[in-house]
Formats: structure tokens, C-alpha cells, sequence
């Protein structure tokens, strides 16, 4: 870490296809523990830039470093490597139908591996301690079977005791709640802090609410950081977020159909 404690930097990132452009020069830096949220309406490229922040796609040109280590330089098993200590959790709880519970929650671990005390601590904490109960093997149950039909809400609980497990310092979301009802949810935003005491927080978010700790906040409009800012400071603007608070106010979600 450096000594100004920024943990990522990124500078200048682009991302094209030929003239089609994804992203165009993106500037801001995270602090350590910081609960920074991007916003915006689909095709504004929040998912663009998520997938480069976590090493899915390379920039087109630009630098992103983190802890002090040029991140786009990596080659791809280093990228992997890097990644290992930060936890993902994407809109559909991404989990592996082959794989038995305990080895989707420890992830990258053989079964013979596995810290059973460690596990049974990521499970209470993401509230799965139910489900684990109700599953015909437990924790050795294949989440593919047909005696493990999982919810969204417990897909994401499973996703959450993923990175408790792992001890991730970083997490990145890709609006971890947008698609569950409002009892998950609920549950979800109790995981959710549990898990964010302590971590820097980097979360693409649609509703106000998600994360209500947040303490910075880019707009992205056309492939553009448009706003950068606390809450507090862009409500004054009266811009861009200004405006998508009006409307959640309301009671109207931000207009976004998926991918940008």
C-alpha cells in the first residue's frame, strides 16, 4: 500500500472495438476501505469497466494499479493469482453445478483441502446454516443435483460465504440485489455489511439503497465518468445523480436492462 493509502488507481482507461467504444478515459483512485459505487443507465459502461478492474477483459489502452502493482501489465495466470484475494459477487450468483457446496464456497480448494472450521464460520455468517440443513448431504451435496434447487437469494448467500471464506480485502459487486425479492434481499443486505467491515468496496449499484455506507460515488453516461463525488456533493450539483435520486425517491428504479 502506498502511503497516501490509495489501494486502485486507475488512469486513462479506454476500451474500443474499432470506433465502437465501451469506455473512454476513466480517471479516479479507491482508497483503502473505501465504499465507492458506480451508477448509470445500461449502456452507460459500468459492466465495462467492472470486467476490467477484475482482469476479465484487457484495456484498450490505460493503466489500472493496485497495492502499487500495474495490474493491466500482468500476464493472465498472474492476473488469476492476483485475483484470488479479492471476492466477486455477480447479479446471478454464479455457482458450479459439478462441484458440492463446500468446494462452490471454497472455491479453487480440492475437498481434502477445505478448513472445515473456516467454512462453518462463512456459512453462519452468510445465514446458510438453514439451507445447509435442509440440503440430503449437507455441505457434500452437488449444487447441480436435484435435491439442491437453490433460490437467487440463496445463490447470492452462497456467493457472499465465497469471499468470507476466501478473507477477500476487496470485494467487487455487480449489483448483488437487483434481481431478488425483497425478503432476500433483505438477508442479503445483512450478509452484505457483515462482510464489507473492514474491506474496500467496489460495487456497481442501480438501487440507492444497496449500500448505504457509501462514500463515493462515479455517474457513467456513454461510456464517461460524468460525476465523481459523495453523496452530499452530487445531490448539490443537482446533475445526473441528482436526478436518478429524484426518480428512486419516487419510487422508480434506474432505467438499466442488464449489460452495457
Amino acid at each position: 500500500m502506498s502511503g497516501n493509502d490509495v489501494q486502485i488507481k486507475v488512469s486513462d482507461l479506454t476500451m474500443a472495438y474499432g470506433d465502437f467504444v465501451l469506455l473512454k478515459d476513466a480517471s479516479f483512485e479507491v482508497r483503502k476501505q473505501d465504499i465507492f459505487i458506480i451508477m448509470g443507465a445500461s449502456g452507460g459502461g459500468k459492466s465495462s469497466l467492472l470486467r476490467l478492474l477484475t482482469g476479465l477483459m484487457p484495456p484498450t489502452k490505460g493503466k489500472i494499479v493496485i497495492d502499487g502493482v500495474d495490474f493491466t501489465a500482468l500476464n493472465t495466470a498472474e492476473k488469476n493469482k492476483f485475483m484470488r484475494r479479492c471476492g466477486i459477487l455477480y447479479q446471478s450468483g454464479a455457482l458450479f453445478s459439478s462441484m458440492t457446496l463446500a468446494e462452490n464456497i471454497a472455491f479453487g480448494k480440492r475437498s481434502d483441502e477445505i478448513d472445515a472450521e473456516r467454512l462453518q464460520r462463512a456459512i453462519r455468517a452468510a445465514s446458510l446454516t438453514e439451507l445447509v440443513a435442509s440440503l440430503p448431504q449437507g455441505t457434500d451435496t452437488v449444487t447441480g443435483e436435484a435435491g439442491c434447487r437453490l433460490s437467487g437469494g440463496q445463490r447470492q448467500r452462497i456467493g457472499i460465504a465465497r469471499a468470507l471464506y476466501r478473507r477477500a480485502d476487496v470485494l467487487f459487486f455487480d449489483e448483488a440485489t437487483s434481481a431478488l425479492d425483497s425478503e432476500s434481499e433483505h438477508y442479503i443486505q445483512e450478509a452484505l455489511r457483515d462482510l464489507m467491515k473492514g474491506k474496500t468496496v467496489i460495487a456497481i449499484a442501480h438501487r440507492l439503497s444497496t449500500l448505504k455506507e457509501m462514500n463515493k460515488i462515479v455517474v457513467m453516461e456513454k461510456g464517461k465518468i460524468v460525476e465523481e463525488g459523495s453523496h452530499a456533493t452530487l445531490l448539490r450539483k443537482k446533475g445526473a445523480y441528482y436526478n436518478f435520486y429524484k426518480m428512486q425517491s419516487a419510487g422508480f428504479l434506474l432505467p438499466d436492462g442488464g449489460e452495457d
